[in-house]
């Protein structure tokens, strides 16, 4: 399943993406930028994994990336959820396109 997320940001303003994930199961958002476009533009941080608030063991939480608009143009930003070690099409993948001008 593939899911895309338009967004607009001036140079030096950033966002936060917010992706469900549950490790437990053995799944993790990871960054591609091998799939990405235009990457130099950008800079993505990772701000981890967020544990949700049920407490309820193996329940699902949210994994944050900070994208951070550089310089003028348009990027896209392509994650993927997949078990690392699995050899297999991603279980999701979620696109960013991020375009980047002047604020007005």
């Amino acid at each position: 399943m593939q899911t895309t997320q338009a967004m607009a940001l001036s140079p030096g303003a950033s966002t936060t993406i917010v992706l469900r994930e549950n490790p437990s199961t053995g799944f993790k958002w990871r960054l591609n930028t091998q799939q990405s476009t235009n990457f130099a533009i950008v800079r993505v941080t990772d701000r981890g994994y967020q544990a949700g608030q049920s407490g309820l063991i193996g329940a699902p939480g949210t994994h944050r990336w900070e994208i951070e608009a550089r310089t003028r143009g348009t990027a896209s930003v392509v994650f993927t959820y997949a078990r690392p070690w699995e050899r297999k099409l991603p279980a999701e993948t979620h696109v960013v396109q991020v375009n980047i001008a002047r604020s007005r």
